[in-house]
């Protein structure tokens, strides 16, 4: 194998893996995944404010954190969304503490890239 086939093979021929638990909300199992880089740009276009900042852009975090849990949470080993923008409502009227939350604490885990700059910044 050449040098060019092996570098491709290493990296856009590579298996993709994504993260994903099993949580337990209010008694029954959601999977919750990392979501790809497409899905993270439709979360941002999804999360932005009208209004504009100096830095480009704004960003409601209440959307951003229910955008995230409607595009990655899952039917536990299958490919089925549990929520859709019609649960919005559900979401944004709960108390402090509720399934919302609870997915949200949960997904942090999947979508935070600290440990990533942290490796980046070792080499």
């Amino acid at each position: 194998m050449d040098t060019k086939s092996k570098i491709r093979a290493a990296t856009v021929g590579k298996k993709k893996y994504f993260r994903s638990k099993i949580v337990e909300v209010e008694g029954v199992s959601i999977e919750i995944r990392e979501p790809n880089k497409i899905i993270k740009q439709q979360i941002v276009e999804k999360s932005q404010e009208s209004t504009k900042v100096s830095s480009g852009m704004s960003i409601n975090i209440l959307d951003w954190q229910i955008w995230h849990i409607i595009e990655c949470s899952f039917v536990p080993g299958t490919e089925d969304k549990v929520f859709d923008e019609t649960d919005i409502p559900s979401f944004t009227s709960g108390p402090a503490g509720d399934f919302a939350d609870q997915l949200w604490m949960e997904l942090q885990d999947l979508i935070s890239t600290e440990e990533d700059v942290k490796e980046a910044k070792k080499s």
